[in-house]
């Protein structure tokens, strides 16, 4: 055990799984699937405020039987032994760095985010994760991750489906303004002249 972090978890402030209260006088200790409040954070036993550590389940597989470790501690479910495609890949087989082509965003979800200095960052795809942090792809395939106080608005983009229906049946989605399709591009998304 590191400190008071169990053998199968890892500090995580950002994205955390499970939270640890601990009481400074006695010991106690109590797992947690919520940041409880500052009332139902009181040792029993003691009647004193307990420490809170955010933590995150560590996946007990080894790089070496099939599973794929991940920056973030976890393991991909694909690739050899799993369910899913080969590592580095979306299910469609587009490798998960490649660029997102503006005319072929509908599993995409485009957006501006609008920090809190009023900049406008113009995205391929945002999802907002349990812990409030918002996940961003860029046009050019890059993701990062923003805290919840970094950001003070998310507008959508809209999208129109255009062309001839594919073996699914469905026509392709593509960002509806012309001119944002050529902002895209120009930030590093695929299609046009490559």
């Amino acid at each position: 055990m590191s400190g008071h972090i169990p053998d199968d978890c890892r500090h995580d402030p950002h994205d955390p799984d499970l939270f640890i209260l601990r009481c400074p006088d006695c010991g106690r200790e109590d797992k947690s699937q919520t940041r409880k409040t500052r009332r139902g954070r009181v040792c029993g036993r003691c009647n004193r405020l307990m420490g809170v550590t955010p933590v995150s389940k560590v996946s007990t597989a080894s790089p070496g039987d099939g599973t794929r470790v991940m920056t973030d501690g976890g393991t991909s479910i694909t690739g050899p032994g799993g369910d899913g495609p080969e590592p580095g890949t979306m299910d469609d087989g587009e490798p998960a760095t490649d660029p997102v082509d503006p005319e072929m965003v509908a599993a995409y979800t485009p957006a501006f985010v609008v920090s809190s200095d009023a900049a406008e960052r113009f995205v391929a795809d945002y999802s907002v994760l349990e812990s409030g942090w918002v996940r961003v792809r860029d046009w050019d395939g890059e993701v990062q991750k923003i805290p919840p106080h970094k950001i003070n608005a998310i507008r959508h983009v809209r999208k129109e489906r255009y062309g001839e229906g594919g073996r699914n049946g469905f026509k392709p989605e593509q960002l509806a303004d012309e001119d944002l399709r050529e902002r895209a591009r120009e930030m590093g998304g695929a299609g046009g002249d490559e």
